[in-house]
């Protein structure tokens, strides 16, 4: 990490996202403290950035600051010092800022551009490093205190200084030398907006200093001496400069006039006791500047109340202040000049500067708050009227908290006015509006103001109602102006429009008389209780009758605006922030004298008539209504878009965009655009929710709708002409976040599941319209797509910050979301396998532009590298395009060269660095051969050439994988989240690419490598870990597991030995290391096990399943969110307190947030468990000694212990295979190293085993039946075997186990076996007796299994047991039924063939022949009636009948010979004479198939093979047992056929074989071949594809023609041979 690669944008983003929680490791912390100190004297004089200075003195020499070297050329001094002058920027810092461009990344063509931009970033950059240090929340950085203290040791110093700065700022704005060989427009426009910027940083970091504080004389003097100097930095308001850019200055400017000026935040008041307020020489030079240059109206107006302040001062204490009047104004009389003051504000529109200042601070909430407090001291010294209510309502509305609203309507001047204003209702002027404007900031204020009204003022002529002057009592005796009503008084409603309508004051209501001087009415306050929501809701209904009466435009207007007003008041009052009891009473006293429904009806009807006549400020206030009745009553809503005309009803077009008519050419406001896409946001987070309120049939075809009209407003929103620029970008990042909304809802979750069956299927129609939009792979060009891709590039424009800079936070996040939509949009594609589409190709017709950004806007770096990722990965189909190719060869080298500089750099930025790494891997891991080539080489390959080819002039650049390697030495001092993703980069490069594998020059990586892996010691997990502990630990697992996996990588792949590595792997005390990681611990099996259950008794119609994140969008998640998509659930239960939970209880959120944590933590630990196995089998291989003792007890821990601490709950098949095959490879090992072990360890190692086939996790039985290769049976029948097979004396080995051992065997050859071959006939039973084909799932891996355990049968028989074992062994299998089922499958084998074999035969035929090895259990055999089977069954029937040859029929030969007369053989060997009936009667069986064998070697046609061989010799050999055993005698009771030979009678039993003739007439058969060599070799033929390819071959033709003469020699030597 090296600290000349630090900037102070770096440090400045560092500091923002910085937190205990971060992951941050202490050394870069103390690398950013370490840089601050450095860089200290320029942060308390940021001003001295703008002081050219004397230029520094060497040219090549590295640049020094504090403890910083800077690498410096003379070409990087020779720019520097140029800008400097022509930017009028310190040498030393242009210096430092170009040096570090230049080494980042260096481009001939426009390098001074870049430059002067990176200059002027830092300079702003050093700015609001100050602003994060001073204004926020910074731990753990000792530069910061440091900092702090100098800043308060001199603080009138520090904000000299910065009015200084911002002096000399304005001074040379737009000032740039355009005769300069230097000067471009495009550095201009940096320049300009850059000083926007920093002088708007400047100001928010004055009031910093000064906020309720005692401000010095002198910086208030220099302060308004600075605002007559700029004329209020009125020069900003010229250039092209937008109106919102220099209203958020005026208002900064505002701010920091009236805190100097003694406006206290904390109490809402004047402070009269400041400096300013005593020193007459400061007061007069400050109302010397406010009166003769009132450019300002509110500091204006702010002025007015000060002299207001003086003059009351004045006349209370007359002698402590005349003479300090006298020496400031003179003559002048204060009221008069007051007066003045606030003429001119009021002239100059102060009321609507209070809302747009306020507005365009709305982002920056502590500024927000002075304007906010400004407005409520202004109340003491204006009127509350209509206009001033109305501006009071929009600032408080905009983003001032709760609490100060409450604050502001609980001051004494506030009660006082809203009491007055509450007396003149329902004059609609003097006190409707007012009142509704008032109580419009705050719910519960508004219910208790209009739930009960106690007067009603009425402007009456007094002659015409009948009245009495009230009676003298009391507080009135004095009064002459109450009256009292003789009758009852009819009085219209406002905007009543129904003339029989008339409300009455009852006989006796007392009222006051309010005389009006402008009438010859009078008003009367009559003292009268009544609701005020009813009274509203009335007046509505009135104007919504007469809404489409033609009226005067001032009475329209007038309508509209009341209207809106009270739609806005409603909105407040049955929004979210309010509780639903109270907005359902506010709505049921508004619908109080409602006719015919009530006043929602209403307020919609008005919405459409509204809607129709294009009267946009009441549609917008609908709109809003809407937005703020959803979370509440959101069926209002459903029902009423159903059927409205915004988005049209049946094939009818909705108005939602023409409503924009008058968007043009000429600057227009798009609020009805911006309010109808928070409408669709609000209506698309409704439609996920739990709770049905509406048709889900038709929430979806009205979201289908609004999708349309959402793209085709992002189609075009950048191109319309805005009155607001801002409400471009708010419109854009809402437009841009619904998208991604509608998009991950549908596609982040439930991969498996169709759109429209998933638990978002609401939104299906939806994100469809999205992805047909953006996805389409048919057109050229997609208007969204160019949308899009110009929102991504406009970073790269100067322009753009000529557009957007008025709100840069807005502009940044739109641009971000932009990325992430983009980022997201592929994802999809690939998720739902479409073709690839023309954003795609948009995007890498655009790399060039956005690798620019990568270069040259540093803030964007992870944002571009995040997009080549995704298109990297994503599938194409067989020519990807290529980025490398897109890019060029000069700037794929550039985009290396700032890779490679950007690893290199302090881990400020975690995002970027582990971008960087995930890009690097899918680089290698994508199809980008070119640029993989360039990261790991730092050469250009073009095609056609290789590297020894290549012939490009450039000079190699440096290997990113030698920056990995070298970043992975400090892997101990990395966050556990970048350590995994730099592994990941370094695993994919060695994986992908053999180049890669240089592990004779890494010996120092892997030692790194080795040593974490060997130091890393698994923590027990308990009840008192804590969560943040389970995440780390899960994150060192994760480590490990990528560690092995490259470690493992080195051992397999490598030539040479890695003794660092080999030694580690052969420690004595490994197995202790190992038997942690091979155990799972923390397995939270209750909280597991019950939570998809209780997860559907809480919710029963949905499953948890449902809501599981996509794995093509996981790496977007966070770690909470990476099993379950937490935030859509939130979303989805969010008005749930089962989910969310109570004060007094835990919502199930918690429960699916832990079991997703506890899940993550067992899947890392089982990863790391199977890297070390590989990890392990690999050195095993690599090993040139015998493994020592060490691994003997890993294998035993992997079958003794059980791998899941804590619970008997099984985890993860995956495990358990994982540790049984490593036990397997391990004694596997031994045994091919012949190394001997006792035989004490090895009946342990056998036990165990022994157990574990028995334990409930392996279920044996069930698992067998199902023959699955993903159970791990088969891996320990294995370690049996290979036990068996290590034994030293076997005999007494089986001895000492022979229980255990007839226990283990019953369970696998009996009853495995039987079980299987049971269920084998049962599904071929069944199948027949249907009428169908059999056909046997997993018929390959049944087979396997019963193979495998017949071999355990073969290996314990080599062990020469004792008779009494395997007479048990034989019992045993007889009473399971084995045997007799074995025969049953023999029986049946002819109905099931597999890939046209009678795979059943071999099988069964197989089990026979092995278990006849064994007398006992042949002897079962032929008691469960094996003879009547080999001869009756169909098979054996079919080759009864003769003709079966080797080349024509090689599978039913193959039955015969390795078969049925193997059997016969054996049997024969075993009980001689007493199966001789039995053997008489299979060669009367199988005659025909025997003559043909012997009579095929006379045939003139005969083909000589291997198979006829064998056939002849078996025969041979069982004619001589028989002859042997006399069975001619036997046959003399017979009825066998006979014939004479000589003089003795033969019976025909083998023909051909049976008398001496015979066998001599064979035998000159044979020697006639043996004679005839040639002849020999032309007769011969293969039957099997081995044969083929044998005798396709010359050379081993010849060894196998002498293979078939030596075993005809063979043959007929045997002819004349006696058995003995």
């Amino acid at each position: 990490m090296e600290l000349s690669h630090l900037c102070f944008g770096d440090v400045c983003e560092f500091i923002k996202i910085v937190d205990e929680s971060s992951g941050i490791q202490g050394e870069v912390q103390l690398l950013v403290s370490q840089f601050l100190r450095d860089y200290h004297h320029l942060l308390i004089n940021p001003g001295s950035f703008n002081i050219p200075g004397a230029e520094i003195a060497s040219k090549t020499a590295p640049l020094t600051i504090g403890t910083i070297k800077y690498e410096v050329t003379a070409e990087t001094w020779k720019d520097a010092s140029q800008l400097s002058r022509f930017l009028g920027i310190s040498h030393e810092q242009s210096l430092r800022v170009t040096s570090q461009t230049h080494s980042r990344g260096f481009s001939e063509v426009g390098h001074n551009l870049l430059y002067a931009r990176r200059i002027l970033q830092e300079r702003l950059a050093v700015v609001q490093t100050l602003l994060v240090l001073l204004n926020g929340d910074v731990k753990n950085l000792d530069a910061k205190d440091d900092l702090i203290k100098a800043v308060a040791a001199d603080k009138s110093t520090f904000c000299l200084h910065l009015i200084e700065t911002l002096s000399k700022s304005a001074a040379s704005f737009t000032v740039l030398n355009r005769s300069d060989r230097l000067w471009s427009q495009d550095i201009q426009d940096i320049k300009d907006w850059q000083d926007l910027e920093y002088i708007l940083s400047i100001l928010k970091l004055l009031p910093l200093l000064i906020i309720n504080t005692d401000t010095p004389v002198g910086i208030v003097t220099q302060w308004f001496s600075l605002l007559k100097e700029t004329s209020y930095f009125s020069r900003f308001s010229k250039n092209g400069t937008p109106d919102e850019i220099y209203d958020q200055i005026e208002a900064l400017v505002t701010c920091i006039s009236v805190l100097m000026l003694g406006l206290e935040v904390s109490t809402l008041s004047i402070n009269t006791e400041g400096p300013f307020f005593t020193d007459a020489e400061c007061f007069k030079h400050v109302n010397t500047i406010i009166s003769e240059h009132p450019k300002s109206p509110l500091i204006v107006y702010y002025w007015s109340f000060i002299l207001s302040l003086k003059a009351y001062l004045l006349e209370e204490e007359p002698e402590k202040n005349a003479k300090f009047v006298n020496d400031v104004f003179g003559s002048t009389p204060m009221n008069r000049l007051t007066s003045q003051l606030v003429k001119r504000a009021e002239e100059s529109d102060v009321l609507k500067k209070f809302v747009i200042c306020s507005r365009s601070l709305v982002n920056d909430k502590l500024w927000f708050a002075v304007m906010s407090s400004f407005l409520a001291v202004s109340l003491n010294f204006i009127t509350l009227t209509k206009d001033v209510a109305k501006v009071v309502r929009d600032v408080l509305q905009e983003g001032t908290s709760q609490e100060f609203i409450e604050r502001f309507l609980t001051t004494a001047e506030a009660e006082k006015k809203i009491s007055l204003l509450r007396s003149k209702v329902p004059l609609v002027k003097e006190g409707l509006l007012p009142l509704v404007f008032l109580t419009s900031v705050h719910p519960e204020f508004a219910s208790f103001e209009w739930k009960e009204m106690n007067t009603y003022t009425e402007k009456v002529l007094l002659s015409s109602i009948s009245y009495d002057m009230a009676e003298s009592e009391g507080l009135l005796a004095e009064t002459s102006d109450f009256i009292v009503l003789k009758q009852e008084l009819l009085v219209k409603p406002p905007f009543e429009c129904n003339e029989n309508v008339l409300m009455p004051i009852p006989y006796g209501t007392r009222g006051k008389i309010i005389p009006m001087s402008s009438t010859s009415e009078d008003a009367v306050v009559f003292i009268y209780s009544y609701n005020g929501w009813s009274l509203l809701g009335r007046t509505v209904q009135g104007i919504c009758e007469a809404y489409t009466q033609s009226d005067e435009d001032q009475e329209r207007s007038e309508k509209s605006e009341f209207v809106v007003a009270v739609v806005n008041l409603i909105s407040s009052s049955v929004s979210i922030t309010s509780p639903i009891e109270r907005s359902m009473e506010v709505l049921q006293h508004l619908s109080g004298y409602v006719e015919n429904g009530d006043i929602i009806s209403v307020l919609f009807k008005l919405f459409e008539l509204a809607l129709h006549s294009r009267d946009l400020s009441v549609v917008n206030a609908g709109i809003g209504l809407m937005i703020d009745l959803l979370p509440n009553f959101p069926h209002f809503v459903w029902s009423h878009l159903a059927r409205s005309s915004l988005i049209g009803r049946g094939e009818k077009e909705g108005l939602a965009i023409p409503i924009l008519a008058n968007a043009g050419r000429t600057p227009a406001n798009f609020d009805s655009i911006f309010l109808l896409v928070k409408l669709t946001d609000c209506l698309v987070s409704e439609a996920l929710n739990v709770e049905e309120t509406f048709s889900g049939r038709i929430k979806g075809e009205i979201l289908a709708k609004l999708m349309l009209h959402m793209i085709r407003i992002y189609e075009s929103f950048q191109f319309q002409n805005y009155s607001l620029p801002s409400q471009r970008l708010e419109i854009g990042l809402l437009l841009t976040s619904v998208i991604i909304k509608v998009l991950y809802a549908v596609y982040g979750v439930d991969p498996d599941t169709p759109p429209e069956k998933k638990v978002t299927a609401v939104l299906a129609d939806s994100a469809n319209v999205a992805v047909t939009a953006f996805l389409s792979s048919t057109t050229s060009e997609s208007r969204a797509v160019t949308s899009l891709i110009l929102l991504l590039t406009s970073v790269n424009k100067c322009g753009s910050a000529r557009n957007n800079m008025n709100l840069k936070a807005s502009h940044s996040e739109l641009v971000a979301q932009c990325f992430n939509l983009a980022n997201l949009l592929i994802s999809i594609r690939s998720l739902l396998k479409l073709q690839p589409s023309t954003l795609e190709r948009s995007l890498y017709s655009k790399s060039a532009d956005l690798a620019r950004i990568y270069f040259d806007r540093m803030t964007w770096r992870a944002n571009v590298i995040k997009l080549f990722t995704h298109m990297v990965r994503a599938p194409w189909g067989l020519d990807p395009p290529s980025l490398l190719a897109h890019l060029g060869d000069n700037q794929s080298r550039e985009l290396l060269k700032c890779i490679a500089y950007d690893l290199k750099g302090s881990l400020t930025n975690v995002e970027l660095t582990q971008s960087l790494y995930s890009f690097f891997s899918a680089v290698m891991e994508g199809r980008q051969d070119g640029l993989a080539v360039l990261f790991l080489t730092g050469n250009l390959i073009t095609a056609g050439e290789d590297k020894a080819d290549s012939k490009s002039d450039a000079e190699p650049l440096e290997s990113l994988l030698s920056i990995l390697k070298h970043n992975a030495l400090k892997l101990n001092n990395l966050p556990e989240s970048v350590s995994v993703h730099l592994l990941d980069a370094i695993a994919y490069a060695l994986n992908t690419w053999t180049a890669a594998r240089n592990y004779e020059k890494d010996a120092k990586f892997l030692s790194i490598l080795v040593e974490r892996l060997i130091s890393f010691e698994p923590r027990t997990v308990n009840e008192g870990t804590t969560t943040a502990e389970l995440i780390e630990l899960s994150k060192q697992y994760k480590v490990v597991s990528r560690i092995t996996e490259i470690l493992a990588l080195s051992l397999f792949t490598s030539a040479t030995d890695a003794d660092v590595l080999l030694k580690a792997l052969s420690r004595p005390d490994l197995a202790f290391l190992v038997q942690k990681i091979f155990q799972v611990d923390g397995y939270d099996a209750r909280l597991q096990g019950r939570l998809g259950v209780q997860f559907k008794t809480l919710w029963s119609g949905v499953d948890l399943a449902m809501f599981i994140t996509s794995p093509l969008l996981r790496s977007s998640k966070s770690f909470y969110t990476s099993i379950f998509d937490i935030p859509l659930m939130d979303l989805y239960f969010s008005q749930d307190e089962k989910w969310t939970g109570s004060e007094g209880s835990q919502g199930f959120r918690e429960d699916i947030v832990a079991a997703s944590i506890n899940l993550q933590l067992v899947t890392n630990q089982v990863s790391a468990a199977k890297s070390w196995g590989a990890l392990l089998t690999s050195f095993i291989k690599k090993t040139p000694v015998p493994l020592s003792d060490a691994y003997l007890d890993i294998a035993s821990n992997l079958v003794e212990s059980d791998p899941l601490v804590g619970s008997d709950a099984v985890v993860s098949t995956d495990l358990y295979l994982a540790r049984v095959e490593l036990s397997f490879y391990i004694l596997y090992s031994f045994h091919e190293t012949k190394k001997r072990i006792a035989n004490q360890k090895l009946q342990s190692l056998l036990l165990s085993i022994i157990s574990l086939l028995k334990s409930k996790k392996a279920n044996f039985l069930e698992n067998v039946s199902q023959s699955s290769k993903h159970y791990y049976y088969r891996p320990l029948i294995r370690i049996v075997l290979i036990i068996l097979s290590l034994v030293n004396d076997g005999k007494l080995f089986v001895e000492s186990l022979l229980d255990h051992l007839i226990e283990i065997f019953e369970l696998t050859l009996g009853k495995g076996v039987n079980l299987v071959l049971t269920n084998l006939l049962s599904e071929i039973s069944t199948a027949v007796s249907h009428g169908k084909k059999p056909a046997v799932v997993n018929l390959a891996e049944k087979i396997q299994d019963l193979l495998l355990l017949l071999s355990f049968f073969t290996k314990i028989k080599t062990l020469k047991p004792p008779d009494n074992f395997m007479m048990l062994l034989a019992s045993s299998l007889n009473e399971s039924g084995t045997l007799k089922t074995i025969l049953n499958v023999y029986s049946s084998s002819h109905l099931l063939n597999f890939e046209e074999e009678p795979v059943l035969c071999d099988l069964s035929l197989t089990f026979i022949t092995e278990m006849c090895t064994v007398e006992q259990v042949a002897e079962k055999l032929i008691a469960n009636g094996l003879f009547s089977v080999i001869l009756e069954s169909p098979v054996s029937t079919l080759i009864q009948q003769g003709n079966v040859t080797p080349e024509v029929h090689p599978r039913l030969h193959t039955l015969w010979s390795d078969g049925l007369l193997t059997i016969i053989l054996q049997i024969l060997s075993k009980f001689g004479k007493r199966v001789l009936p039995e053997s008489c009667l299979f060669v009367s069986y199988f005659k025909h198939q025997i003559e043909t064998a012997i009579s095929l070697w006379s045939d003139p046609s005969l083909s000589v093979s291997m198979a006829l061989i064998k056939e002849t010799s078996q025969l041979i050999m069982l004619q001589s047992i028989l002859a042997a055993l006399d069975y001619q005698e036997y046959l003399t009771d017979s009825n066998v056929k006979t014939k004479v030979v000589g003089d003795n009678v033969v019976y025909v039993l083998f023909s051909g074989l049976d008398t001496l003739a015979e066998r001599r007439e064979l035998s000159y058969a044979f020697k006639h071949l043996l004679t005839h060599p040639k002849y020999l070799n032309s007769r011969i033929v293969p039957t099997t594809l081995e044969e083929q390819r044998v005798l396709e071959q010359e050379s081993s033709r010849a060894e196998f023609v002498k293979r078939i003469t030596q075993g005809i020699k063979s043959l007929n030597n045997s002819l004349f041979s006696t058995v003995a």
